[in-house]
């Protein structure tokens, strides 16, 4: 790995002391803190995709921001706010990541039900089961799947995600906040 980071024991601790404030929250507190976290690492942002992820001759790679794949996910998996960690992922990504969950393999066999993976969709894992990152991150969340469609849709820009956050903070809907104009239409497909 080229990639080398230094940093002070008071960083380590600090930023580990964060990941576990991370862990604890929920609800609007856990959407505010993801969203400044994005704002804050947009290099690390991509919501297109749960997690930037390929697999080179079996070993699970991230590509660096530079498009080189040379970092590989799992070395961070306990981590992701590392600075030598260079995945990026999206919102719920991001949620998902900071909570600790565990990232699914591609392989393994999975019990079918709606809340389950199909190996087709990366997943993350709780326990005894695994889950999609979005219902596990609207959870999280305290949103239904509805409203998680709309906050995590992959053509969300940053300004989309703020307003989505707001609404959450608020107690209000997620999808006509997004949408911009309340009116019940849906101004982008989901």
């Amino acid at each position: 790995m080229d990639v080398e980071v230094k940093e002070s024991p008071e960083q380590i601790a600090e930023r580990k002391a964060k990941l576990a404030e991370y862990r604890a929250m929920t609800g609007a507190d856990l959407a505010t803190e993801v969203l400044a976290l994005i704002e804050d690492n947009q290099e690390r942002w991509y919501q297109g995709n749960w997690r930037m992820d390929q697999s080179i001759d079996g070993v699970n790679v991230a590509p660096c921001s530079n498009g080189a794949t040379e970092h590989v996910v799992e070395l961070y998996a306990d981590d992701p706010l590392n600075p030598a960690c260079e995945t990026s992922f999206c919102f719920a990504g991001w949620v998902a990541a900071v909570k600790g969950v565990k990232w699914a393999k591609g392989n393994q066999e999975l019990v079918g039900d709606p809340d389950k993976c199909d190996c087709k969709t990366l997943c993350c894992e709780v326990p005894e089961h695994q889950i999609f990152v979005s219902v596990y991150a609207s959870n999280q969340l305290g949103i239904d799947s509805y409203e998680g469609d709309a906050l995590f849709c992959g053509d969300n820009s940053i300004y989309a995600l703020e307003r989505g956050v707001e609404a959450i903070r608020d107690g209000e809907s997620v999808r006509e906040y997004i949408d911009g104009d309340n009116d019940g239409e849906d101004d982008v497909d989901y």
